[in-house]
């Protein structure tokens, strides 16, 4: 897996960005760490929706692997 398709890693980067903003002495160097952890979070949401639907769609195509004891006693 690519280091850009981690969402992890950008959960990590857009924190430590957050922290360099809170460190930082001037606004203008706050601003810029504030939007690259920005960017990051997005990011990470972006893959963290993708993973969910690919999870979703898997778990679509499978045949549950008991059935519900309603089914069971429709069937009887």
């Amino acid at each position: 897996m690519l280091i850009s398709e981690d969402k992890d890693f950008h959960v990590a980067r857009a924190r430590a960005e957050l922290d360099a903003a809170y460190r930082a002495d001037r606004s203008e160097v706050a601003s810029a760490h504030l939007k690259l952890s920005a960017l990051h979070m997005r990011r990470a949401q972006q893959l963290a929706e993708s993973g969910r639907e690919m999870e979703l769609a898997w778990i679509e195509r499978c045949a549950p692997l008991h059935r519900t004891r309603a089914t069971i006693l429709e069937t009887a």
